[in-house]
């Protein structure tokens, strides 16, 4: 099995997933305190980071049953 692009971007939106499910649900004054712009353009919600952490994961499980992920 060869490792392919589509594998690279879903590690990559797989640990960027992590990260907002981790800075959304533990570090949102840190968030909100060191990048304003930021935060007003793209706020941050426990919620919607889960719910990009489960489209990522399915997304994946779409890829592992095409034979795509290289688990």
């Amino acid at each position: 099995m060869t490792f392919n692009w589509e594998a690279i971007l879903w590690y990559a939106l797989l640990v960027d997933s992590i990260g907002a499910c981790i800075l959304g649900t533990f570090f949102m004054s840190w968030y909100e305190k060191k990048l304003p712009l930021v935060h007003k353009i793209f706020p941050l919600s426990a919620g919607w980071c889960l719910v990009y952490l489960l489209v990522v994961i399915w997304i994946g499980r779409l890829l592992y049953k095409l034979e795509v992920l290289p688990w």
